[in-house]
């Protein structure tokens, strides 16, 4: 028998694996695909906090970033340029991979192409029922179990767990660029990506993501988008591969039970604004890990004593959610004519430029959101009026 479950070889149940295993609790990772960190679909896009805060290796970095173009509905271009790095684009295999390798050099075992149908718990173990396995056997038993299989919520609905509200739906494509991508590019529009944005994000000199996120018909909207003439002309791809996933932009209900914990995307645990999953999830993973740490030492693996992984990682990042749903929930109630206005009133005040050019923080949202709503431009009729769109029209998310 196993001390420690994790159902997903992702950058969350890695890492929680490394963590258990490293403390001498034996630990296994089920996954369903033949390989660690594919198929791939991220933009790749993190802080540096993540590398320093959690000292993970940065191996995985193919660029840096420290500027971003916001490009308006009307075509109106903003320029931000900090003066460090404010983000590192990350190959998103080489990354899982990166952490599954610390997870295996800790003596971590990985049962891969397996498939996870069924968890049942009880007062002394979770048995977890498997198809396709390598090990030939049907069922595996451990103590404690930690679910971080992504945006796939089907042993949610066996467990009872609730699933996210809302989620976003994603299409991204990788291209060859006929001259180099210096900066993040986002774009903005109704027509573009409906409650949400899209980007293009430099791999590499030569090499760029082009993506959007939206509630529904992403694919259709990203080819729209690459059809585009100031997209198509710079891009060397006349048929790009697109490939599509869902984001979850809400938290479940309760991400812990008996014996068990949920991390990452199967918890929600996103940034709402950007659908970034990878730090919050890598956070959430650290407090995992210690909550099942310390269980093993108490011997205590009830839900009461489980709740307070919850507590813990609502602590740090449950106002960055809040925060983060709040904005999103503005921003899709937001006409063309809205976000001209927002972009025009961001490119104008030098004191907006400065909070947004000024951050460090790329992986903390509230502090600079609740600034910009501070500023003279956004606190005054011009943003009472755009506030006034939350009440008055049906947004995205309610």
């Amino acid at each position: 028998m196993y001390d420690v479950a994790v159902i997903g070889a992702g950058p969350a149940g890695s890492y929680v694996a490394y963590q258990t295993q490293k403390a001498g609790l034996k630990t296994i990772v089920i996954e369903e695909h033949p390989s660690i960190g594919e198929p791939s679909f991220c933009a790749g896009i993190v802080g540096k906090e993540v590398f320093d805060r959690l000292q993970i290796s940065e191996d995985a970095i193919q660029n840096r970033i420290n500027s971003l173009v916001i490009c308006s509905p009307s075509g109106e271009k903003m320029n931000l340029i900090a003066e460090k790095t404010q983000a590192c684009i990350i190959d998103r295999t080489g990354f899982d991979r990166q952490i599954a390798h610390l997870a295996m050099d800790a003596g971590t075992s990985f049962l891969m192409s397996t498939r996870c149908t069924d968890i049942t718990i009880n007062n002394n173990m979770v048995k977890i029922k498997l198809a396709t396995s390598p090990m030939g056997g049907t069922e595996l038993k451990a103590k404690t179990c930690v679910l971080a299989a992504g945006a796939y919520y089907g042993l949610h609905r066996r467990l009872g767990l609730s699933v996210p509200r809302n989620f976003l739906d994603c299409s991204q494509t990788e291209v060859e660029m006929r001259e180099p991508l210096k900066s993040i590019e986002v774009y903005l529009g109704n027509n573009v990506a409906p409650y949400s944005f899209a980007w293009a994000v430099p791999v590499n000199e030569n090499r760029a993501r082009v993506g959007m996120s939206t509630t529904k018909n992403s694919m259709f909207y990203l080819s729209n988008l690459l059809s585009r003439k100031d997209i198509k002309s710079r891009m060397k791809d006349k048929k790009p591969i697109l490939r599509r996933r869902i984001v979850p932009v809400d938290t479940i209900e309760k991400t812990f039970m008996e014996r068990l914990l949920v991390v990452g995307d199967s918890a929600g645990q996103v940034k709402p604004v950007t659908g970034g999953g990878i730090f919050y999830g890598l956070l959430c993973a650290q407090i995992a890990s210690e909550t099942l740490i310390s269980a093993f030492d108490r011997g205590n693996f009830s839900q009461r004593y489980f709740r307070n992984y919850e507590s813990r990682w609502k602590k740090i990042i449950g106002l960055e959610l809040k925060v983060g749903r709040f904005v999103r929930k503005f921003m899709g109630t937001l006409t063309d004519e809205n976000l001209d206005t927002l972009v025009t009133i961001f490119k104008k005040d030098t004191e907006v430029k400065k909070i947004l050019e000024g951050s460090g923080a790329f992986d903390w949202h509230k502090d600079i959101i609740l600034s910009l709503l501070k500023t003279p431009s956004l606190s005054g009729k011009i943003y009472k009026k755009l506030l006034w769109n939350i009440f008055n029209k049906n947004g995205a998310y309610a």
